[in-house]
């Protein structure tokens, strides 16, 4: 399970952005549940609608670590 995990993270490092769904643009809601007009740039993926996911970070994390040794 961990083998295969690392090698999705290798394979594919980006997931789309849990706030703008991978639109770069983040449209909230109402207390309806309902998009409102005004939209703004997403502030957790800087308009790009992907993030690097968790298990790519711990690899380039122990990677840097292992460079700098």
């Amino acid at each position: 399970m961990i083998i295969g995990y690392s090698l999705s993270c290798w394979i594919h490092p980006l997931r789309d952005c849990w706030c703008c769904k991978g639109h770069g643009v983040h449209r909230p809601t109402d207390d309806n549940g309902k998009p409102r007009r005004i939209a703004r740039p997403c502030r957790w993926c800087r308009q790009t609608g992907k993030r690097i996911r968790i298990g790519r970070r711990v690899w380039n994390h122990f990677r840097a670590k292992r460079r700098a040794a």
